[in-house]
């Protein structure tokens, strides 16, 4: 199958004072000298949390991760899945070997750094889609009449309370808390307490993590259990391109998500693409100033945090059109 794809795409710092976003555009055009000679395309999104090192240690490594795995270059799909499970699994695993070099927290504990990862794969006519954490990935496919688009989310946001995630995490040994109304995965922090001619050694259980799932957060090891409560394994699933059907793939941290929803995400999108014959949407401030859907969809978003009087997330989005 031959695809034309328009690629899109924006980061935005949004009102924080750093940037824990990272994205990547990786295409591989195909050798049969390689062993993984199939041509393909790859988008991914990273919204790092606890510094962006762990974000940009799986933005240098996944994809290369993967691809090593024994069959990633497979026509199965069942053992392509596996590689892409594996190759998540050992990025995780190498963060050990470096966490050292990471800075410390305040408190000079080890690195607290996470990152959401999500992963579409596009090859051989098909949608490899694999994520941790609440970095969505979506479809716009043709709707009633060919008129519009209609949202088809391909991912679970990986969250404490989902009852399949607090079930694992209590097996692993961990606990899930409410801190301000938001459930969170427990870190049992370590605490030195000084007392008269001697140091005593305790635990402080922090409501510390909003999301189930994520590649490092290597702080959530629990050596009793051999588990970490913030999983490393990701969801995967694939899916035929059919091109009558489909029009657009987003992905996106949850500085986009956390504003817009799907069916608005998709509206955006369309409006910007017929930008040039509209000055303003309906009804509401913005103007659009350009064609360029990720840049459109981002300049919303910080908008609606400017109007709310919201502080905006580290926004990163990828918008691929399909033709």
């Amino acid at each position: 199958m031959n695809l034309t794809l328009n690629v899109y795409h924006d980061v935005r710092r949004g009102g924080r004072n750093y940037m824990e976003d990272v994205i990547a555009i990786v295409t591989h055009i195909g050798d049969q000298s390689e062993p993984y000679s199939h041509p393909f395309v790859c988008f991914l999104v990273f919204d790092g949390h606890g510094g962006v090192e762990a974000a940009k240690f799986s933005e240098e490594n996944l994809l290369n991760e993967i691809k090593a795995q024994e069959g990633f270059n497979s026509d199965d799909d069942e053992l392509v899945v596996e590689a892409i499970k594996k190759g998540f699994l050992s990025t995780h695993q190498s963060m050990w070997k470096v966490i050292g070099t990471w800075p410390k927290t305040q408190h000079g504990l080890p690195s607290t750094s996470g990152t959401t990862a999500s992963m579409v794969l596009i090859r051989k006519g098909k949608l490899y889609v694999a994520h941790v954490g609440d970095s969505t990935v979506m479809l716009a496919e043709q709707g009633d009449c060919g008129l519009t688009w209609k949202a088809r989310v391909l991912t679970t946001d990986h969250k404490p309370d989902l009852p399949k995630e607090r079930q694992r995490i209590e097996m692993s040994g961990g606990e899930v808390m409410l801190k301000s109304g938001v459930p969170r995965v427990v870190w049992r922090r370590e605490r030195s307490i000084k007392l008269p001619n001697k140091k005593v050694s305790s635990k402080d259980c922090v409501p510390f993590l909003a999301v189930a799932r994520s590649l490092g957060d290597l702080w959530s090891y629990n050596e009793s259990t051999e588990m970490y409560s913030v999983s490393p394994e990701p969801d995967v699933s694939v899916h035929n391109i059919d091109l009558s059907q489909l029009k657009c793939l987003i992905l996106a941290s949850d500085g986009l998500w956390n504003v817009l929803s799907a069916t608005e995400t998709i509206k955006i999108v369309m409006k910007s693409l017929n930008a040039t014959h509209q000055s303003q949407l309906k009804n509401d401030s913005f103007s659009w100033l350009n064609i360029d859907p990720a840049m459109a969809l981002i300049d919303v978003v910080m908008a609606k945090c400017r109007d709310r009087y919201l502080r905006a997330d580290n926004t990163s989005v990828i918008v691929v059109l399909f033709e």
